[in-house]
């Protein structure tokens, strides 16, 4: 049996307190984790989307 694959990887952010107030507030209006906010409007803004069920990483062509 194989170890669980991660679904998300971690980064280390700094933003000045102001920002993170403002990004708490408007993830809490948008009744998500400040994490999850944060992630969808990454997504939109670059247009990236959800990322596929099946990861890419380490096929060859």
């Amino acid at each position: 049996m194989s170890a669980p694959s991660k679904k998300t990887d971690s980064i280390t952010l700094r933003i000045d307190p102001e920002t993170k107030a403002h990004l708490e507030a408007l993830a809490e209006d948008d009744q998500r984790p400040l994490s999850a906010f944060i992630l969808k409007t990454l997504r939109e803004h670059f247009g990236l989307g959800k990322p596929s069920s099946k990861s890419k990483a380490g096929k060859t062509k």
